[in-house]
């Protein structure tokens, strides 16, 4: 059994590394291989991961920044090649324990008919308490007040005996993919270019009878917010609005895509046309102030997802 496992990197090879050290050291008695993305990162931060990096994980370096989809897709492309029975999609900001890749190859095993599988997640900042468990079943509604998971914050010691593989939502930080499905029906939809690709993915998957499985006893602990955060762990605010401009915009298109909103409601939750039009017109420019900024931005994205604008519109950068 081959298993690659694809790490997408963008200025962060600290994570990166920590990432793959941690897969690495997992026990599996499958041929793993370890695929490294680097979506152009600037220079110092891909002379970081070059050196950092054995001889062997498998070095990709992206000529532009293709954001989340299209960066793993290359990973994809190789693991195709290489005749990969499964493809394990990790964040650079989880890091897992020695046993998760046994672990989460005999729960996939296990489970009956087509499926793809996530697993039990725990918080970086206490990696005692739960992060993820599979709370919502794959269709179900989240409680707004729990957003990701009702037992976040919750010590897993304490609430391990209700934790079992289930069908449930499933998210991008871990994805376990059977090869044999992407070959069947195809990879994450690129234009998206952040945020909601892998639950559109997993929803169309669903149409076509695929199932999305949480399974409990493998465990690995993610930084959720590593994205909009500095070396130092500090927020960096243009990130942190480019972030939330392709949240939104995406969110929008998404909802459009099932059918739970239309254009009109689109507007009138905007605060009508003539609010937005009036916006707008008077901020041709962006505003200074933080808070008007990172309106502006959301502004942006629903008037683009009203539109159906697709693909890479803001590119992340350093400031």
């Amino acid at each position: 059994m081959k298993v690659a496992v694809l790490i997408l990197n963008w200025n962060k090879s600290r994570l990166t590394l920590r990432a793959v050290q941690s897969v690495l050291a997992s026990v599996s008695t499958a041929e793993v291989s370890v695929v490294v993305i680097d979506n152009c990162s600037s220079a110092e931060e891909r002379r970081r991961l070059e050196q950092g990096l054995g001889r062997e994980v498998v070095y990709i370096a992206s000529p532009e920044n293709l954001g989340y989809a299209a960066g793993n897709q290359l990973g994809v492309e190789w693991a195709m090649k290489q005749q990969a029975d499964w493809v394990w999609i990790l964040n650079n900001d989880a890091y897992v324990r020695p046993d998760t890749m046994e672990l989460l190859i005999q729960g996939a095993e296990r489970w009956p008919g087509e499926a793809v599988f996530s697993h039990t997640t725990l918080m970086s900042e206490n990696p005692d308490r739960i992060h993820y468990s599979g709370s919502y079943g794959p269709e179900e509604e989240a409680d707004p007040a729990f957003p990701y998971d009702r037992r976040k914050g919750m010590l897993l010691e304490e609430c391990r005996q209700e934790l079992q593989d289930k069908p449930a939502t499933i998210f991008g930080h871990s994805l376990f993919i059977p090869a044999s499905i992407i070959r069947k029906y195809g990879f994450m939809d690129p234009w998206f270019f952040l945020y909601f690709e892998e639950t559109e993915y997993l929803w169309r998957l669903r149409k076509q009878g695929v199932e999305t499985v949480y399974l409990a006893a493998p465990i690995c602990v993610h930084e959720s917010t590593a994205s909009k955060k500095d070396e130092a762990g500090n927020t960096n605010e243009e990130i942190a609005r480019v972030l939330a401009y392709y949240y939104e915009r995406n969110r929008w298109f998404f909802l459009r895509l099932q059918g739970r909103v239309s254009r009109r409601e689109m507007v009138i939750k905007a605060g009508g046309i003539l609010a937005l039009a009036w916006y707008f017109l008077t901020h041709l420019n962006v505003p200074k102030t933080p808070q008007g900024k990172m309106l502006y931005f959301q502004n942006l994205a629903m008037w683009h997802a009203w539109w159906g604008v697709r693909g890479r519109t803001l590119l992340p950068k350093i400031s």
